[in-house]
């Protein structure tokens, strides 16, 4: 199933788990009203010899005020933790005691980590998400949170980093990166919202009776018990349905994350032996922090014991993966922990490693499917990065310094210009760390440019408000600074303010746009920039255009359009904010239209790479790495 199939997949779940959070909240509801009820005639009981034959247990008046009253707490509450989980996604691993591992650490587990997700990464064409430690679990788990590919977290247990060997590591995060790929996600952190509304019943519940019980006063004491057992009661069916709920939801998933992550990695040993490894130690997969409960669907393995397992038992899982696999988990033995090297595989770069995408529809195929060519490909390129460079990105200065060096043109002339913008704009440490790595970086071929901008970008991440502040007036001068701007230029410049913007501008989420004819203009000059990127004869660029735009007309596009032979870099700039609003299905058709102008003529320039690499990573498309055409050799990185 392909990246947009998924997506639609996981959209419909949303709508199963919106159905079963209604009718949870009608069930709460029906029993906050009969728990009320029941203290009333309780009461009345009491005070009444007569009995209880005029006692009313249907009374609609009260009916509405305590459905009212019950749906009021429940959204407000579901309101409340879903504004939490939109500080940021880290919220949701910090929550549960994790910090950031900095790229600089220089502890070798923590390295080990951080190279088997930039791996993971690059060759699932994503930006490189932020890495949390959840230093004080010992057991082996992880997951990933987010709303979109652009805010992701990975989090991972200290128990993971250091049990593993790395090939385990690898299957355990490759699980994860399916998860972000299905577009599981959102759908994780809306659970997240839900289950905390129905469960702030139980919880106001549970906090009266522990007042109720600490309280010295026998005045009334009968009602407060009644009062607060009901509430109590009230407490436990709502968790027991946010359970099942989460039962629901989950499971499924897991298997399929499983099967993923094998086919990613091309070896089933190493998410088989992480899942053997947890049966047989003593923590297993147990999370300890308080606040597991409402997120325990989001992790790699069940991270708390329930009467309802949000993952499937852990011999079902292996024997899925492992056909074979005839025992009990907890007979797998003793423990053999990796060496886990902190390097990563492959010694030399081969661009043939992977030759996916020679077409349009092999780049269409491939969006969303991450291969073990991929990973393979991703691994033998960060080998191949100068070690200098790899060492500078690791640290906020240089990873700054390596943006702007970057952009920095190799004529002398113009590069006086942006050297003159910059010392305007910038710290004297930016500009001196910038000119120190001009040489190496001009070292670097162009097709490593956006692997190492998403390097540089994970690093990034960890900036104050007023340091971004300053990284985009730095971007901003390099770029204006000859009065001209190509294509890289602007597609650096774009995606730095789009994936940091995700961190640093908390804008409103804007609604989707869900009508085709709105966005074909804007598609019109993605496509004619395209085309004319990749063509200096306009003849031939008309041709490309068509031959995208006839995709569109595919999907129910009916008025003619024509190439623009005038597009400005602002006009382009509008039109990617607006495409990064389409609706699903319309940004697959605009996607795929932009594959088929791109790969018209079989081969694929740098300009019309970086471009598409561009619009995929706005449009929040995971595209792999690819190469084209064999005369150009041209490899389009994530």
């Amino acid at each position: 199933m392909d990246f947009f199939a998924q997506q639609a997949r996981s959209r419909t779940r949303a709508l199963y788990l919106i159905v079963l959070f209604m009718a949870a909240v009608i069930l709460v509801t029906v029993a906050v009203y009969f728990a009320i009820k029941l203290v009333f005639f309780l009461a009345q009981l009491e005070e009444n010899a007569r009995g209880y034959s005029d006692f009313q247990w249907v009374d609609t008046r009260m009916l509405s005020l305590v459905a009212m009253f019950t749906l009021a707490v429940i959204i407000l509450a579901s309101v409340i933790k879903i504004v939490q989980m939109s500080k940021g996604s880290g919220y949701v691993a910090e929550n549960l005691g994790g910090r950031v591992v900095n790229r600089s650490s220089a502890d070798r587990n923590e390295k080990r980590l951080l190279n088997v997700v930039i791996e993971m990464a690059i060759a699932s064409g994503v930006p490189v998400p932020p890495v949390y430690l959840l230093d004080k679990e010992e057991g082996i788990n992880a997951f990933a949170a987010g709303y979109t590919l652009s805010d992701a977290v990975i989090a991972v247990t200290r128990g993971s980093m250091e049990k593993l060997n790395r090939t385990e590591l690898q299957g355990i995060i490759a699980h994860e990166f399916s998860h972000i790929l299905n577009g599981d996600m959102r759908l994780n952190i809306r659970l997240i919202g839900f289950l905390y509304g129905i469960m702030v019943i139980a919880n106001i519940g549970q906090a009266i009776l522990r007042g109720t019980r600490r309280s010295s006063s026998k005045k009334d004491s009968g009602k407060a018990v009644l009062f607060a057992i009901a509430l109590v009661v009230i407490g436990y069916i709502g968790q027991f349905f946010g359970r099942m709920i989460q039962c629901a939801v989950c499971r499924q998933r897991e298997f399929l994350a499983d099967a993923s992550a094998v086919q990613f990695t091309r070896n089933p040993d190493g998410i088989a032996g992480a899942l053997k490894k947890i049966g047989t130690l003593a923590k297993g997969s147990r999370i300890d922090s308080p606040n597991t409960p409402e997120v325990s669907h989001l992790f790699f393995a069940m991270a708390i014991r329930s009467l309802f397992a949000t993952h499937p038992p852990l011999d079902e899982r292996i024997r899925r993966i492992e056909p074979g696999f005839k025992g009990k988990v907890t007979e797998y033995g003793r423990l053999e922990l990796g060496p886990g090297l902190a390097g990563v595989s492959g010694s030399e770069f081969d661009p043939s490693v992977s030759r996916m995408a020679v077409d349009s529809q092999g780049a269409q195929r491939h969006v969303g499917q991450l291969t073990a060519e991929h990973v393979d490909y991703s691994s033998a390129l960060l080998a191949t990065l100068p070690q200098q460079i790899k060492d500078e990105l690791e640290d906020m200065l240089g990873a700054t310094a390596i943006v702007g060096a970057m952009l920095l043109d190799r004529n002398p002339a113009e590069r006086d210009y942006q050297i003159r913008a910059l010392q305007k704009v910038a710290a004297p440490e930016i500009v001196e760390q910038t000119l120190r790595f001009e040489k190496e970086v001009k070292k670097i071929q162009s097709v490593f440019h956006l692997p190492v901008l998403n390097l540089a970008i994970q690093t990034l991440r960890g900036m104050s408000p007023a340091q971004y502040a300053g990284l985009i007036r730095s971007v901003q001068a390099l770029v204006e600074a000859d009065g001209k701007l190509t294509i890289f230029e602007f597609v650096l410049k774009k995606m730095v303010t789009h994936q940091l913007g995700v961190v640093y501008s908390r804008s409103k989420r804007q609604p989707l746009i869900k009508n085709m004819s709105l966005l074909v203009p804007h598609a019109v000059n993605l496509l004619s920039m395209l085309a004319k990127a990749g063509h200096s004869e306009i003849d031939a660029a008309r041709k490309a255009f068509d031959f995208g735009f006839e995709r569109l007309r595919s999907a129910g596009v009916l008025q003619p359009e024509a190439l623009c032979e005038n597009v400005s870099f602002d006009t382009l700039d509008k039109a990617f904010d607006y495409l990064a609003k389409a609706a699903p299905g319309i940004k697959r058709a605009i996607f795929d239209a932009c594959c088929n102008c791109v790969f018209f003529d079989k081969n694929v320039s740098i300009a019309e790479a970086e471009l598409l690499r561009a619009a995929a990573s706005i449009m929040d498309i995971p595209v792999p790495p690819f190469i084209t055409g064999k005369q150009k050799n041209i490899v389009v990185m994530a």
